[in-house]
């Protein structure tokens, strides 16, 4: 079982490994609401309400939550 995501080359990583860190960032993009919302953030910041009204159907409770997970990802 690999615990490391390093494939041996100084610059590469094994994304397959499960203790990979380019694992979080797939894992965060992969959400339905945030490839939205980057993409409704393409030209810059919006504010809370507009984005809701973009983003029809999402609730402010996960639009909530998809900012503060792509906040701390460091989107």
């Amino acid at each position: 079982m690999t615990t490391t995501c390093r494939t041996g080359s100084h610059d590469q990583h094994d994304v397959y490994a499960a203790l990979c860190p380019g694992r979080e960032v797939f894992d965060l993009l992969a959400n339905k609401w945030t490839a939205l919302a980057i993409g409704a953030m393409e030209e810059g910041p919006q504010r809370f309400g507009a984005l809701q009204r973009r983003l029809q159907g999402v609730s402010p409770k996960v639009l909530t939550q998809t900012l503060r997970r792509l906040e701390t990802g460091g989107f």
